[in-house]
């Protein structure tokens, strides 16, 4: 995933900006991918401003780091029977977010993120309906009391 967050430049309306700063994010959980994405976003920007007679100068800020899970890793195994027992179907998905997660899983502590049933997230109209926060804390429970009674978590 990229976006470009922000541009910023350019002192009046009827002028060619002497400068511009642009701010964006890229995201992928694959180190790899990552390190493609980066290279082609430094490639192009790189490109767009020597054709057209101009400079870039380039920064990249790690915020978090990606990771990833497979069906048998302990850790989603206790979230999938938490799921369950709370009386829902588990669906894993995967997903470009950043969050308190990805610093866990950096420092080795494994961590998911589980949905929880929030509606449009990060816009003024974010929202949850009460029985899903009631669902959430009853997953929760039932996660807790597994890995309670789970060896090698």
């Amino acid at each position: 995933m990229l976006n470009i967050g922000t541009i910023h430049g350019g002192t009046a309306i009827n002028v060619v900006p002497d400068q511009v700063v642009i701010t964006g994010e890229t995201r992928n959980a694959e180190e790899a991918k990552l390190h493609s994405q980066i290279e082609y976003i430094k490639t192009t920007f790189e490109n767009a401003a020597r054709e057209s007679g101009g400079s870039v100068e380039i920064v990249f800020v790690e915020k978090y780091g990606g990771y990833q899970f497979s069906d048998h890793d302990a850790v989603v195994a206790v979230a999938r029977e938490g799921i369950i027992a709370a009386g829902l179907e588990p669906t894993a998905l995967k997903y470009a977010g950043g969050s308190d997660a990805n610093v866990l899983n950096k420092a080795g502590i494994p961590m998911l993120n589980l949905g929880v049933g929030f509606k449009n997230a990060h816009s003024f109209q974010e929202c949850i309906a009460v029985s899903d926060l009631i669902k959430t804390a009853e997953i929760g429970l039932h996660i807790v009391q597994i890995a309670g009674r789970t060896e090698n978590i």
